[in-house]
């Protein structure tokens, strides 16, 4: 079965930005007496992104039905990645890179103005990436 691609020609990459935050799955028990003891919660280290998009109130409602019907299993998702050199001729940092992720919280929206929106969600990547086409 293939993995849905995020349909990023519509809603695009995040558009305020990706907060990526590593979880070592370390665990400190401490004794009364003696040295502490270290333990692993889990095999790998996951890896979460905080994902933000700021869109108008026609795209809201197929974003949301889009991320209920795929976005709870994994699928292929542009992030800004710091793994990734940007092409050449660019300034940037950091370039888009396909990301094998799935949601792992609730999707949050919030009210920007008039017919515009932001919503929320944090996302677990997958620990192999998604080579991109050069």
């Amino acid at each position: 079965m293939a993995v849905p691609r995020f349909e990023d020609a519509i809603y695009g990459p995040p558009s305020t930005g990706v907060t990526l935050s590593l979880d070592t799955g370390l665990v400190r028990t401490a004794w009364m007496a003696g040295t502490t003891r270290q333990r692993r919660v889990y095999a790998h280290m996951p890896m979460t992104a905080s994902c933000r998009w700021q869109m108008r109130a026609g795209l809201l409602k197929g974003f949301k039905n889009w991320i209920n019907d795929n976005g709870y299993d994994w699928f292929e998702m542009p992030l800004e990645s710091p793994r990734y050199r940007p092409p050449p001729g660019t300034t940037s940092t950091h370039a888009l890179a396909w990301h094998t992720v799935r949601v792992i919280g609730g999707v949050s929206v919030s009210n920007l103005g008039p017919f515009l929106y932001e919503v929320a969600l944090d996302v677990e990547l997958k620990t192999a990436v998604v080579p991109t086409a050069v």
